[in-house]
């Protein structure tokens, strides 16, 4: 297998980290890209980007879709807040704003736009629209 057939298979993301031939730090060998070095590593995926929104909200509960991957979940610590789900339909839009009614102020609603489609920008601006 050559090397343009390996790097085009090797996913990263959610799944898989990113890897490297060696480890960084002599002078011979490749340093880490500037996303993976300093406090912005802590924004490089959206797990952790979460994590930080809530540690510094400390919000008492997270309201999440019903549809996401379960390792997202793993950001909010389950014994400082409480994690409630709000229904997607199968467009992947919300389902009804019965939800709505049971939010509390400090709550953190987290909205995910879905294989990069924006459908959340009225929700989050504060308008309703189904």
């Amino acid at each position: 297998m050559n090397s343009s057939t390996q790097i085009a298979n090797r996913l990263i993301g959610g799944m898989f980290g990113l890897e490297y031939p060696c480890e960084p730090g002599g002078p011979d060998q490749p340093k880490l890209p500037p996303f993976l070095s300093g406090p912005q590593i802590k924004l490089a995926t959206a797990r952790s980007a979460f994590n930080l929104v809530a540690s510094f909200l400390e919000p008492r509960t997270v309201w999440v879709p019903s549809y996401l991957c379960g390792v997202v979940l793993d950001a909010f610590p389950s014994t400082r807040m409480s994690l409630r789900f709000y229904a997607v339909d199968e467009h992947l839009r919300v389902a009804d704003d019965q939800w709505i009614n049971e939010i509390s102020p400090g709550d953190l609603v987290v909205f995910i736009d879905y294989f990069g489609f924006n459908q959340w920008e009225a929700w989050g601006a504060g308008t309703r629209r189904l």
